[in-house]
């Protein structure tokens, strides 16, 4: 048993009974622990000002301290921090978040007025991360809510008066002039991953602008590709298939089921706007059965026929 001297009750103790103190020759306080507790008990007051003067002249060091504490410490105090709140109990972070819930929000209330554009930036940060890591998740979500919302965001946009209107077409057009190069990058990409769309867009667009049928949809042209085996209608090889139009857009043909079939950019390129009767018996790649199946499919043993319409 090893005994040091208190300079405070001026009594030899049990090392034990001596808190560490690494600035000390033997590595322990002058003064025993109760005498220690003692002191801080008759000069709380005088204490706790003269820590707050110190924390205040080394809040730098102090904060540097403790962070690089923390980098080297950070998963021991991780898992030290779980168990104590497990456990729960006054010194729990809850417990203390609960016991002083007010004057975490007027810090946080002052820390937000006081840091207010440097939380913005790093907000916008961390979103735009976010948003690049969940992307599809973000879209499905957004999709899925405006289905289930139909109805009621069908009344809001109704609801809206001219002056709102107006507003949102004003806002949108500085949206898009402040981020449009992010904007035509997003939409190139979209573009690039939905071919099949895209070109359902721009065929719609083209056959409104001649006041003709538009009404094909995806799925529909899914069925088409599935009733042609996803092969070619004219040659029956089996390549990426281009929506060609049985009768030309260039002559009225419609971009309705009813007109389009799945070819190939070979035999789209070499039909281009002929007329079917006029092109494909004299093609090398001519087959009757394929012929019959086209003209079953388009419906044209029936008396109300695309093709009389040219």
């Amino acid at each position: 048993m090893t005994i040091k001297f208190c300079k405070g009750c001026n009594t030899s103790l049990d090392i034990t009974m001596f808190g560490f103190n690494s600035n000390t020759k033997d590595g322990f306080q002058y003064k025993c622990k109760g005498c220690i507790k003692k002191h801080k008990a008759e000069n709380i007051e005088q204490i706790t000002i003269t820590n707050k003067k110190y924390n205040l002249a080394n809040r730098d060091k102090q904060m540097a301290r403790s962070k690089q504490y923390y980098e080297a410490n950070k998963e021991i105090m991780k898992i030290k921090r779980k168990e104590k709140n497990a456990k729960g109990g006054a010194g729990t972070d809850k417990a203390w978040k609960d016991k002083n819930l007010d004057k975490i929000k007027i810090y946080n209330k002052k820390y937000k007025k006081e840091n207010r554009e440097k939380l913005l930036i790093s907000t916008k940060i961390y979103m735009k991360k976010y948003r690049g890591e969940h992307r599809i998740e973000l879209m499905n979500r957004s999709k899925q809510y405006r289905i289930d919302n139909q109805a009621e965001l069908l009344i809001k946009r109704k609801s809206l008066t001219e002056k709102e209107k107006e507003q949102i077409a004003i806002d949108s057009k500085i949206y898009y002039k402040n981020n449009k190069a992010r904007i035509i990058a997003t939409r190139k990409r979209w573009a690039k991953g939905n071919k099949n769309i895209t070109n359902l867009i721009h065929q719609r667009y083209e056959a409104k602008k001649r006041e003709l049928p538009n009404t094909l949809t995806v799925k529909q042209w899914e069925n088409i590709k599935l009733f042609f085996n996803n092969k070619c209608c004219y040659c029956g090889k089996e390549l990426p298939l281009a929506q060609e139009h049985f009768i030309p857009l260039s002559k009225n043909g419609e971009y309705t089921i009813n007109n389009i079939v799945p070819s190939c950019k070979s035999c789209n390129s070499s039909k281009s706007n002929k007329l079917f009767e006029s092109w494909y018996p004299k093609y090398k790649h001519y087959s009757i059965r394929r012929e019959q199946k086209i003209f079953k499919f388009l419906g044209y043993d029936k008396e109300i026929q695309q093709l009389k319409l040219v």
